[in-house]
């Protein structure tokens, strides 16, 4: 009745070997994850910074190009103004 208590011992230690390697290998796999999670969201970050800069490029060209939308409408109306107008330095009374 030897063998078998042995046996049984042995088996009880292959058992917690094979769960403490297991435990290793599921912390090794989650270190892993979270390596890969933090990478992603850094790039996530980075990149909303850059379209948040993008925006605020975009919004500040389009004021301009309506500041010289609104030059250029002021303009064509004073031209229309002066080509209406009649020079009359040269006519007689």
């Amino acid at each position: 009745m030897k063998a078998p208590n042995w046996i049984l011992w042995l088996g009880v230690v292959l058992i917690f070997a094979v769960q403490s390697v297991q435990a290793a290998s599921i912390s090794t796999r989650v270190r892993i994850l979270e390596s890969k999670v933090k990478k992603h969201d850094r790039q996530i970050r980075a990149n909303t910074k850059a379209i948040a800069v993008q925006r605020n490029a975009v919004k500040k060209q389009g004021e301009r190009i309506d500041k010289l939308e609104g030059r250029v409408g002021h303009l064509e109306s004073f031209m229309k103004k002066r080509r209406g107008a009649v020079d009359k330095r040269y006519f007689y009374p």
